[in-house]
């Protein structure tokens, strides 16, 4: 019984992410170094800054309503919602860009002469992973 390959990668968003053929290590470098850029546009959507109502609530808690700290906790409660959604959402754009990337540069060293075992240890997946790659490659997608 064989092993199914897998799903592929469904590449980053952006179509000038994709890798071309011949992709160098540059390329490789350069579009991880986006990712990580993307990556802390994410932590900077999921940081919650301290906000003038919090500061009010701590220093002027006895001269409140609370009729109005019921509506305040409402609408805190809806914003850090939106925040996680959209933190979220990036995470999900992320993660497929970096799981397409990941699969470029395996390919890319096992085409410069890594062995499937090396790459797979130093990458630290199973080598049948590395294996189901090599044999569906990520770069045949565009031929499709």
């Amino acid at each position: 019984m064989h092993a199914k390959p897998g799903p592929r990668p469904e590449g980053p968003d952006d179509p000038d992410m994709l890798a071309g053929p011949g992709v160098t290590l540059n390329d490789i470098a350069t579009s991880l170094s986006v990712l990580g850029d993307q990556l802390r546009e994410i932590g900077a959507i999921a940081h919650r800054p301290v906000t003038k109502s919090e500061i009010e609530r701590h220093y002027f808690a006895d001269q409140r309503d609370i009729e109005d700290d019921l509506i305040e906790s409402d609408l805190e409660h809806a914003q850090q919602q939106e925040r996680v959604a959209k933190t979220l959402s990036a995470l999900r754009t992320f993660r497929r860009s970096y799981y397409y990337w990941e699969r470029v540069t395996v390919e890319h060293a096992l085409a410069i002469g890594f062995t499937q075992r090396r790459t797979a240890q130093l990458l630290g997946v199973g080598l049948s992973t590395i294996n189901r790659w090599a044999q569906n490659p990520v770069s045949n997608e565009d031929d499709d």
